[in-house]
């Protein structure tokens, strides 16, 4: 009776040790991402927009006034102070949206709004100097036309997301359209179209083409269900690499060896991650809201940087990369109910 009862009691000890180190093991594998806080200087109480690209390699800030009056704004990071820049371009509108902006190149969406609406449309805009040409143009202006402009800043890739099913066109929808822009500077525009059934979010990196595609369109609002990101080599999109299941794209690093994803089923709050694209593994961003932000790479701290308001968040890159990308969700991460887990991981709010 005794060797039962002692047996019975070096089992139960033997269950307690393995689960306090399964649970030590989950603490090494997440972080507490690290991040330094700087804050925008200005002697004006006045809101200088939010990231929407660059010039020389610092962020340009774009902002809209009440009256739809454009003004660009260059952050200098060493001081976090902001000039303007492009004061000889005018650029006003209710209708002009979605820019992005990479040293002299300015790129935009203009709707043309019919009162049919079935005959409105979106023209895509290269605006260089002076001089505006229109790439594109997309049925219905309801779409959400993603576009970016590659790391050399020649190519930009873009294509449409539908979000009414009465408007889907697959000839048009289902595809990567490229546009040369110096060949588009010099009045002969060069493009090409890249079919891919149910892709998006395209970005050009060095020789990489990085994008998302969907499994399935959902039949209730006909959007795109679970996305996977995929790269492709040189524009060869039936030779796609599969980097991660069920995430969607924010950024990537200028050399695309990162990238700042949204992990759709990791947690309720569909955190960010930063993906190790060669070895397929990522890290959670734990500690704050980092999704509620406008993000972009650092090219002066060489992070991802967040814009919050203003407060500009710099996070650092992880000390370990242990959760497998290809993967839905992860069994190693905690449940989101375990809320004194997830305490060590918060940051102090910024009040």
């Amino acid at each position: 009776m005794n060797s039962l009862l002692y047996f019975t009691l070096a089992v139960i000890l033997l269950l307690r040790v393995s689960c306090s180190n399964g649970q030590n093991a989950l603490e090494i594998k997440l972080e507490k991402t690290k991040e330094t806080i700087e804050k925008y200087k200005t002697n004006e109480s006045r809101d200088f927009g939010y990231p929407i690209g660059f010039f020389n390699n610092s962020p340009i800030y774009l902002y809209k006034d009440k009256e739809y009056r454009i003004k660009f704004f260059l952050l200098n990071e060493n001081d976090f102070s902001f000039r303007e820049i492009f004061k000889n371009i005018n650029l006003n509108g209710q209708y002009l949206h979605n820019f992005i902006v990479r040293d002299s190149i300015i790129c935009y969406q203009k709707s043309q709004v019919n009162l049919d609406f079935r005959k409105s449309y979106s023209e895509l805009i290269f605006q260089k100097n002076q001089k505006s040409i229109i790439l594109d143009s997309i049925n219905d202006s309801d779409k959400r036309i993603h576009f970016t402009i590659s790391s050399y800043g020649s190519l930009l890739v873009a294509n449409s997301l539908v979000l009414s099913k009465d408007y889907y066109n697959p000839a048009q929808d289902d595809r990567f359209m490229i546009y040369n822009l110096d060949s588009a500077y010099t009045g002969k525009l060069k493009k090409n179209y890249k079919n891919c059934y149910n892709c998006a979010d395209g970005f050009i990196i060095n020789d990489k083409l990085f994008f998302t595609k969907a499994e399935e369109i959902q039949e209730f609002n006909n959007e795109f269900g679970q996305t996977n990101i995929y790269m492709a080599l040189d524009g060869h999109l039936e030779d796609s690499i599969k980097i991660a299941s069920s995430t969607d794209i924010v950024a990537i690093s200028p050399n695309g060896k990162y990238i700042l994803a949204e992990r759709l089923f990791d947690l309720p709050n569909r955190p960010l991650a930063i993906i190790d694209v060669e070895n397929k593994k990522y890290q959670l961003l734990l500690g704050r809201k980092y999704s509620a932000a406008t993000a972009f790479y650092s090219y002066k701290k060489e992070k991802f940087a967040f814009h919050f308001g203003d407060k500009i968040i710099y996070v650092d890159f992880p000390k370990e990369y242990p959760f497998d990308a290809l993967r839905k969700n992860n069994p190693d991460i905690p449940h989101f109910t375990d809320k004194e887990f997830y305490k060590k991981f918060i940051h102090s709010s910024f009040d």
